[in-house]
């Protein structure tokens, strides 16, 4: 984009802020404002995103070619990282009070992990990140974004909300295990709210050719459900940091990298303009067309009778009602179906217990025949049976709780749609709106997080001394040693049982809760931005009659202002003859 267009453009997006800001919507100034700042800096977003302990992080040191951010065994990110180029190593930690805090490199850590900022304890927006070093093209900064699906809700949540900072995506999976069902999910929400997605299937190092191919073939069927014939990128991003730390291009060549950087680098060469000004003109609708809905509801209000202005507000409130009153009759309906489910698992989990016990018991008593020395030096199979046949029942309980949760979600989703869809066509019908958004609600998604804890190990048999065992009669020893063992299998698959069901009735349960919480709060977040909007309008027009043509043209003139604003935008977007053939925003430095 040329400097005199770069120039026009940042000046009508400041333009729309000032705008806000003189008409008392400080959120959508603060949203513009910094728009407009990623004008002036040529900026280019580009989110790295995905299930935790897929390897964002390294992906992203690989992409620079340092180990910047911090990378562990555990679920790490807990925020969003922004790594942009700039004069000097430093940090700046965005608090969601506002405040600031310059930080040196070192101390990203205690702020941007999961190990030392546990569920964003420490209230981080975001932390901003810049480097001296080269990034792989010009103006790009690369977004680090928690995982989803790990144990800590809080993260998947902050994922999700943080995608309308990108302007593309890479989306990081594996092979171990192939794409899963929140990914799929994550995926399909990641294409609406970026314009681009690349898919890279990381840790290839660690997989023989034929697991690894055969992982690539499952992924790009999965993904081409979504996103058509995609092509996905077989990497080892530890690998690749390595060999460009080493400078050593046989190694890098094998990692896979070299193939999918050039493709990114193509990217930005060729669609790079494009997708930047897609991506702009929908963050500015975005955070204008509200404003413009809710001057379009205060102009059908001024234009209605004043003498049932109050009959037909009463009217929606009922209608209003309605929808919660089927809102809350889903909340009964879900948590019931939630207690058939629980019941379903006991019935299960009995069943399991009964089989297991009968099992084991028919190994005792090759068991009992074994000395106490043979039983320490070899393998105790019946301690691997009840691994085993715990580790079966967790498999089956994951997957038949994710099916339940997956359709309980998706069911719950459509509702709330429907629901969002009456409240509003309430108050289209009484004051005849046309609405400038869209009528759907979207209902972030919490991810399942059923980490069922595994049998605990300890021995089935009983803590009885050698010496004792020594004296007593073969016989003796047997029926006590069988009779002992067959009460602890008792104990422990009882234990087992009741551990299983107690994690998950309490997962279940906070999904449940944080579904029907986000519900509510979606559904009340239309309707009250709705009627405030109607009953101050209302309360005006009853207070003075006599003012309302000076109210009708004040509102008036203020959506014209809103609407020159976008079309300032608009036009700033297009380029002009000489820029069509344009590769980058702004030169390289």
């Amino acid at each position: 984009m040329a400097v005199t267009a770069e120039t026009e453009l940042t000046a009508a997006i400041e333009r729309l802020a000032q705008l806000a800001d003189q008409q008392g919507v400080p959120d959508v100034a603060a949203t513009l404002q910094e728009l407009a700042q990623r004008v002036q800096r040529h900026e280019f977003r580009l989110a790295v995103a995905g299930q935790f302990k897929r390897g964002k992080s390294t992906v992203i040191n690989a992409l620079l070619g340092r180990a910047l951010l911090p990378a562990d065994v555990l679920p790490l990110t807990s925020v969003p990282t922004i790594v942009g180029q700039g004069p000097e190593n430093r940090a700046s930690v965005v608090l969601q009070t506002g405040a600031t805090l310059s930080i040196p490199l070192e101390d990203l850590p205690a702020f941007a992990t999961e190990i030392h900022n546990p569920g964003n304890v420490r209230g981080v927006e975001h932390i901003a990140v810049e480097i001296p070093d080269r990034m792989p093209v010009s103006n790009l900064s690369l977004i680090d974004l928690p995982g989803i699906g790990s144990t800590v809700e809080a993260n998947s949540r902050i994922a999700y909300a943080s995608l309308d900072m990108a302007d593309a995506a890479i989306l990081v999976t594996g092979a171990d295990p192939p794409l899963t069902e929140p990914e799929l999910r994550f995926l399909e929400t990641l294409t609406r709210r970026v314009a681009r997605v690349f898919v890279v299937q990381n840790k290839r190092d660690l997989f023989s050719e034929g697991d690894w191919q055969r992982a690539a073939a499952f992924n790009a069927d999965q993904v081409a459900a979504i996103l058509g014939p995609t092509t996905i990128y077989g990497v080892s991003a530890r690998d690749a940091l390595a060999a460009k730390r080493h400078v050593d291009a046989q190694h890098l060549q094998a990692s896979g990298w070299v193939d999918f950087e050039s493709a990114l680098v193509g990217f930005f060469r060729l669609e790079r303009q494009g997708v930047w000004q897609a991506s702009l003109w929908g963050k500015v609708s975005s955070a204008v067309h509200p404003v413009l809905e809710g001057l379009a509801v205060r102009e059908a209000v001024l234009g209605a009778p004043v003498e049932n202005l109050r009959e037909r507000l009463r009217r929606v409130q009922e209608r209003a009602q309605d929808v919660h009153r089927l809102r809350d009759d889903a909340s009964v309906l879900l948590r019931r179906d939630l207690g058939r489910e629980l019941q379903a698992l006991d019935r299960r989990l009995a069943a399991w217990a009964a089989e297991t016990r009968t099992a084991l018991n028919d190994a005792l008593p090759h068991l009992a025949t074994a000395g106490a020395q043979r039983r320490q030096e070899t393998p105790n199979p019946l301690l691997e049976a009840a691994g085993d046949a715990a580790a079966r029942q967790l498999a089956d309980e994951e997957a038949a709780w994710r099916a339940w949760w997956q359709g309980r979600l998706d069911a719950m989703t459509k509702m709330g749609d429907r629901l969002a869809r009456d409240i509003r066509q309430a108050y289209a019908e009484e004051w005849g709106v046309q609405w400038t958004t869209s009528t759907a609600l979207v209902l972030p998604r919490p991810e399942i997080a059923l980490r069922l804890s595994a049998v605990d190990r300890t021995s089935f048999f009983p803590d009885v001394s050698e010496s004792l065992l020594g004296f007593m009669p073969a016989g003796l020893r047997r029926r006590l040693v069988m009779r002992k063992t067959e009460r602890q299998i008792w104990e422990v698959v009882d234990q087992f049982q009741g551990r299983v069901r107690h994690a998950v009735a309490s997962a279940a349960e906070v999904m449940v809760s944080e579904l029907l919480t986000r519900l509510r709060d979606e559904l009340g977040h239309w309707e009250q931005r709705l009627a405030a909007v109607v009953e101050t309008t209302v309360a005006e027009r009853e207070a003075a009659e006599d003012a309302r043509p000076r109210m009708a043209a004040e509102l008036a003139a203020r959506q014209a202002a809103w609407r020159r604003g976008l079309d300032d935008v608009n036009t700033a977007l297009q380029p002009s003859p000489t820029e069509q053939g344009s590769e980058r925003l702004a030169p390289p430095p």
